[in-house]
């Protein structure tokens, strides 16, 4: 059924602006909703996953961390930090770090009767109990825990039924009676919260769940005594949400809601009881921005906004920095009234926090804490003392404490982290597989100016050696990020294009080899032309040249919309920066991800966004010399994430707001639904093999969540078969190699030792048994 013209695997691109053609007929007809099925047994033992070698750069020695939830000291009770500890030698667990000294966190360890592979968990405590409620992985599943201790030093493993375990909890409040967690549910179940008498039994109550085409956060809980507060964000799949609330009066045995605590745009962090009346903290949009938000209610019905005071100096480098971009106060925490919260701003090399005092006033602290923002950066802020803060940031997977008091701030390290490599993008350059690895890195100027980058790192597949240190593609590879690949399959001719950093800013280079034996040699006209960032998203060889696709921004600040641009070229040596319209004309982003084409044109899909600031699926093609870009309006939220050429035109794949679909067009004008996938199933870009097509992507069943191999004969009916990863977030992907595929997964929560590959032979024997 398919055609396929071109092979490999092209990054999804970033943020980006121009002008829209409307699609008046979005689909023609509704194609019969399909995920496939797990592969038969037979197929199961026909699928061999082979672990492949890797080298130590592709592994973590050391004990990463995540979550760093603090919670404050109460009465005789120490302060507690709760993460999730994971290593190369294990699954991830749950870990406690205590101030035994009264104040400097110091490790105890692994819980003992937590479960592993845990993935999300949250913590709250006051002087008779303290909860540790999370999800985790059991028997391929999404499955709730809950913890207790009374001491903070031992903990019990609360034993809960089917329907709490399904709750998929990851919120949690305490008062001196019981303990409160909810959570947005499984796959297709109600959000629900959980009530745990201490030292009694556990009940659970399904609140309101979304409607159709919504989408639910939950992100805190408040108790006080018989009245319960749960907050969180509700709004349509893929657009903007509102900051929403659910109350109980009887201890949870019901709920009203959701109510909205604000009318604006913005989200939720957390929420808690001070004494008197219950406070939310998160954002508020502002001109597209969030800004810091605070919410107080007397009873979790009625809202009403705080003002919130910037601080700092905005002209300094340790300033709040661009107001263009989000900044949010995290999940606050109380002590006799007092109220502390870290703010998080995008825009800022420094970690903040701030202080309302018991009569509810905000507090300006002119001071910041003297810790830089590394990647991957959270923080977790407790009162200290009649003045001070406590603040835990987390920067990678490390972390480091702070004390501020005015006029006093000191810092200790908590632990550090030994980074590994992170598996990129796997590349075919005609028989040569090539993998691009990168370790998150901060870079700070002397002028206090700082980028977020990756110090790139480079390997390359072989059937029988596996996965070894050594460079592939140009030379100058070495220096470049986020590389983009393509061969012409009749002429061995490949092309590379990759972004770096210089005194210029961000620009992009490009490569080509003409025949697989050819020296690689620079490519011209791909110039910066005033943009001062630009980063390769994807890359074709067609019947009508190379294209190459980029996000490009004159500089690159945040505030400075990011915009889909294309360069042509008859052999990808010689490049011509393409004229049409890339973007929306009212100045928003937009991103091409993948290249195919169609008879009489060159074809690039990705998205674009309205002046909302919303995603929609979007589409390019060539007319009168000039790239036309065409949307989904009607799928807010949407996105094409890959095109493949078929005999009537080509199919497109991607999301409509809420579900993974795929489109088959012949001029993109028209679609047809060709299939659409389950709720929580999901496939990638199809990789045509010998025998048919594969794909990578994840499902979500009563039985199993986690990443599969999708695998057809015909491009039409799929079935799949569980990957052997560590996760089931893991992100995988699939290149043939040889006669048989390279199958490869990273972690998404959990990077130390995340990395894994397996061989898989011979898929075309494999194949025959579903023709």
């Amino acid at each position: 059924m398919f055609r396929t013209v071109t092979r490999g695997r092209y990054a999804l691109g970033a943020m980006a602006a121009a002008t829209v053609a409307v699609l008046t007929a979005c689909t023609s007809s509704v194609g019969t909703a399909s995920s496939g099925a797990d592969a038969s047994s037979a197929l199961a033992d026909a699928i061999t996953f082979t672990p492949v070698e890797m080298p130590a750069s592709l592994r973590s020695a050391s004990t990463g961390q995540s979550g760093w939830l603090v919670v404050p000291s109460s009465g005789t009770l120490p302060m507690v930090s709760v993460t999730v500890g994971d290593n190369s030698d294990g699954p991830a667990g749950v870990q406690t770090w205590t101030a035994i000294d009264g104040e400097g966190l110091v490790a105890q360890g692994r819980v003992a009767g937590a479960p592993d592979d845990v993935l999300t968990l949250d913590a709250a405590g006051g002087p008779q109990a303290t909860a540790i409620v999370g999800t985790d992985v059991d028997g391929g599943r999404f499955a709730s825990f809950l913890l207790t201790s009374t001491d903070r030093v031992t903990w019990t493993h609360v034993e809960l039924d089917d329907a709490t375990r399904s709750a998929q909890l990851g919120s949690v409040g305490v008062d001196a009676t019981r303990i409160v967690a909810a959570g947005t549910g499984l796959n297709g179940r109600a959000p629900a919260a959980a009530v745990h008498t201490l030292g009694g039994a556990t009940t659970t109550t399904n609140l309101t769940a979304p409607g159709d085409g919504q989408s639910l956060t939950i992100s805190g809980v408040a108790v006080n005594g018989d009245h319960i507060v749960i907050v969180g964000a509700l709004g349509p799949d893929g657009d903007v949400t509102r900051p929403i609330a659910y109350t109980s009066t009887d201890g949870g045995a019901a709920f009203t809601g959701p109510t909205e605590i604000a009318s604006e745009p913005g989200e939720v962090s957390g929420v808690v009881w001070t004494g008197t009346e219950y406070l939310a903290t998160g954002g508020a949009k502002e001109s597209g921005w969030n800004r810091p938000a605070a919410w107080a209610s007397a009873d979790g019905v009625t809202w009403a906004r705080e003002h919130v005071e910037f601080f700092g100096d905005e002209t300094s480098d340790a300033g709040w920095g661009s107001d263009s971009a989000d900044s949010t106060l995290r999940k606050p925490s109380v002590v006799d009234g007092k109220v502390a919260v870290a703010i998080d701003h995008d825009d800022s090399t420094w970690s903040y926090a701030t202080l309302r005092d018991a009569d509810g006033t905000w507090l300006p602290i002119p001071y910041w804490t003297a810790v830089m923002k590394g990647v991957g950066v959270s923080s977790s802020a407790v009162p200290w003392g009649d003045d001070g803060l406590i603040v835990v940031t987390q920067h990678w997977k490390a972390a480091t404490q702070t004390f501020m008091k005015p006029g006093d701030v000191t810092q200790r390290e908590i632990t550090s982290f030994d980074a590994p490599f992170v598996i990129g993008d796997v590349h075919d350059l005609g028989g040569q597989i090539g993998i691009s690895a990168y370790k998150p890195a901060l870079v700070v100027d002397e002028g206090g100016g700082w980028r977020h980058t990756s110090d790139p790192g480079s390997y390359a597949f072989a059937p029988d050696g596996g996965i070894v240190e050594e460079a592939w593609g140009p030379a100058d590879l070495a220096t470049h990020n986020s590389p983009v690949t393509a061969a012409d399959e009749e002429t061995g001719s490949a092309v590379v294009a990759a972004g770096t950093t210089d005194d210029t800013g961000f620009p992009m280079h490009a490569w080509t080899r003409q025949g697989p034996e050819g020296e690689w040699q620079p490519a011209v006209g791909i110039d910066q032309n005033q943009q001062t960032f630009q980063n390769p998203t994807a890359l074709g060889k067609t019947a009508h040249g190379w294209i190459l696709a980029a996000t490009t921004a004159r500089t690159g600040a945040y505030d400075d919309a990011r915009t889909a641009t294309v360069w042509t070229s008859p052999d990808g040596l010689t490049w011509e920066r393409a004229k049409g319209h890339f973007a929306t004309d009212v100045g928003r982003g937009s991103g091409i991800s993948d290249i195919c084409e169609l008879p009489d044109t060159p074809v690039a899909v990705g998205w674009s966004e309205d002046s909302a600031g919303v995603t929609h699926a979007t589409a390019w093609k060539v007319v009168d010399g000039a790239w036309h870009l065409l949307t989904l309006t009607d799928s807010p939220g949407a996105k094409f994430t890959s095109c493949t050429v078929t005999e009537a035109g080509v199919r497109i794949a991607g999301n409509d707001g809420s579900r993974d679909k795929s489109w088959d067009t012949a001029d993109l004008t028209s679609y047809t639904t060709a299939e659409t996938l389950d709720e929580g199933s999901s496939r990638n870009a199809t990789v045509e093999v010998p025998g048919g097509y594969v794909a990578t992507g994840a499902v979500t069943t009563a039985d199993f969540t986690g990443p599969v191999l999708w695998l057809s004969a015909d491009g039409e009916e799929w079935d799949w078969i569980k990957i052997p990863s560590q996760s089931p977030t893991d992100w995988a992907q699939v290149h043939l190699a040889g006669e048989g595929l390279l199958v490869t997964a990273t972690s998404g929560y959990h990077w130390a030792g995340g990395n894994q590959a397996w061989s898989v032979p011979d898929i075309g024997a494999t194949l025959k048994a579903l023709a």
